[in-house]
């Protein structure tokens, strides 16, 4: 006779897979004074690069894994310095082309483009800008370093 209160192995498996494997649990790792002792999440947030940028997101915030993934979608990515500053580079020179082409939309001044700088516009605005006002449309930039890999996130 077997005890009704008795857990299946099913059953155990899957209260274990609720428990340790679950999505919302990864979120648990974003208050970094209180991380539990989840080896099998942190296992995959090394494999899946949608963990480490939400757990990025919402750094000492807690919140489901399904909100910081769906979030994730307002935002632009970089995971290294380099592909940050080829997007701040290229977002420079296009809004400086913007801003002229703005300016001068009155059809009589229209031929003043040529003879305007662009480079040298968007290198005043290179060093006046910072990467939140460039990258992001609301200047928020979120920066963390994960596992050695410093990850940079703008809200667009």
């Amino acid at each position: 006779m077997t005890n009704k209160y008795e857990l299946t192995d099913e059953e155990i498996n899957d209260i274990y897979d609720y428990l340790f494997t679950q999505k919302e649990q990864f979120i648990h790792l974003a208050n970094p004074d209180k991380q539990p002792k989840l080896h099998y999440v942190e296992e995959k947030l090394d494999a899946d690069d949608d963990y480490i940028h939400a757990l990025v997101l919402y750094r000492n915030n807690y919140t489901t894994y399904e909100d910081a993934y769906n979030d994730l979608t307002n935002y632009d990515i970089y995971d290294s310095e380099d592909l940050r500053n080829e997007a701040f580079e290229r977002l420079v020179h296009e809004q400086a082309e913007t801003s002229v082409e703005n300016a001068l939309t009155d059809g009589y001044n229209s031929w003043l483009r040529h003879y305007i700088d662009i480079d040298e516009i968007a290198a005043d605005m290179r060093t006046d800008r910072s990467y939140a006002e460039v990258l992001s449309s609301y200047e928020k930039e979120i920066e963390a370093t994960i596992d050695g890999i410093t990850y940079y996130l703008y809200k667009y």
